[in-house]
């Protein structure tokens, strides 16, 4: 039999280090380790042990919300470690899904990040910064980092819109507000206009999804507050284009002048696995605002836009290429490979001949 409280508790295990549990009647419980679905233990869970966990772990009123509505979300604390939980009805069994809830990485450089040009961006303290990524890529986390750097080091008033909470921040130097969607306020849309009568000066916003929550986050940023949020693109070019293709045709052109006035920087990432610790490795491509940037931007001149990043160092801008040509030195990953991760690899055509000095 099979206790709900224990298989959370294994979570925690360091040398487990998973980041999700499922369970379903009929299969044995599984956790999600780097990535990948592992199943544990030595039988399926069977209706009975499921009627067991219902029944010794959650309130009445959550198992009627369970035969209402099909589904209750529910948080959990076990010693300093919580949990969200999503409980659902599947093919007429029941289904649980358990993320452990993380403390924010207490620096940028722990999670290998180019910590220089990150404070950069930081360091303007205003602005749209769009951290862009396909889903696993880390966004999030990357998001996490910033906003515990600005804890550490600003006294600033910061509310964030999620869902859900995936890290719980501990108020520094700064005030932090964290509110989850569906349950401490309906949706982005209503918690992004709350927290602009909050006396926000950091906002983050968990995902970028529908155009309404787009034109409030870019008009917050063009108004001077700073607001950080994730959406999901393959590179910074893509990702300006996500944006506005958001709108139609007639709403673009207006769009696209608030974009450009408000655009601090994209941050777009990719996990790769090293094959020399085994670790995930982020590689990134960041973009900049700049008059140029701003000016190809305003003009529908995207096409151009790389060759700026690409020579843009000075203004803290970085590719993916010039990104993986530092874990080809540090023997992450073989040069074969990278050429496969970007869209560019005549950048890597001679990384081993052209060995020089990276900006972190």
């Amino acid at each position: 039999m099979y206790n709900l409280i224990k298989l959370l508790e294994v979570m925690n295990d360091k040398d487990v280090k998973a980041s999700d549990l499922h369970l379903k009647v009929g299969l044995k419980p599984a956790y999600r380790i780097n990535k990948q679905l592992i199943f544990f233990g030595q039988e399926p869970l069977n209706p009975e042990n499921m009627i067991q966990i219902l029944k010794e772990n959650f309130d009445p009123k959550y198992l009627k919300e369970l035969e209402t509505n099909g589904s209750f979300d529910y948080g959990l604390s076990i010693g300093k470690t919580r949990y969200r939980l999503n409980v659902f009805k599947t093919q007429g069994v029941v289904g649980i899904s358990a993320r452990k809830i993380l403390e924010p990485p207490q620096t940028i450089e722990s999670l290998n990040l180019p910590s220089d040009l990150i404070i950069k961006i930081i360091e303007k303290q205003k602005g749209l910064v769009l951290i862009s990524g396909v889903a696993g890529s880390g966004k999030t986390t990357t998001a996490a980092a910033i906003i515990e750097y600005i804890n550490q080091n600003y006294s600033k008033r910061i509310v964030t819109i999620e869902d859900p909470i995936e890290y719980i921040f501990e108020d520094k130097k700064s005030f932090i507000t964290q509110r989850e969607v569906s349950v401490d306020t309906p949706s982005f849309e209503k918690g992004l206009k709350d927290a602009l009568r909050q006396d926000p000066d950091i906002i983050f916003l968990g995902e970028l999804r529908e155009p309404q929550i787009t034109q409030i986050a870019i008009s917050a940023a063009e108004t001077g507050h700073m607001v950080i949020t994730t959406i999901h693109s393959d590179n910074t070019i893509k990702t300006i284009y996500r944006i506005l293709d958001m709108f139609p045709d007639k709403q673009r052109e207006i769009i696209k002048e608030s974009f450009m006035n408000s655009i601090n920087s994209i941050i777009c990432q990719k996990l790769i696995s090293s094959t020399k610790t085994g670790n995930l490795m982020p590689v990134i491509e960041i973009l900049t605002s700049t008059p140029t940037i701003k000016g190809l931007i305003r003009d529908n001149q995207m096409d151009k836009i790389y060759e700026y990043i690409l020579n843009g160092e000075y203004d803290g801008m970085i590719t993916f290429g010039k990104s993986l040509k530092k874990l080809i030195e540090e023997g992450h990953i073989t040069k074969q490979i990278a050429i496969q991760l970007t869209d560019h690899p005549e950048e890597l055509i001679h990384a081993e001949e052209n060995k020089r000095d990276f900006l972190w």
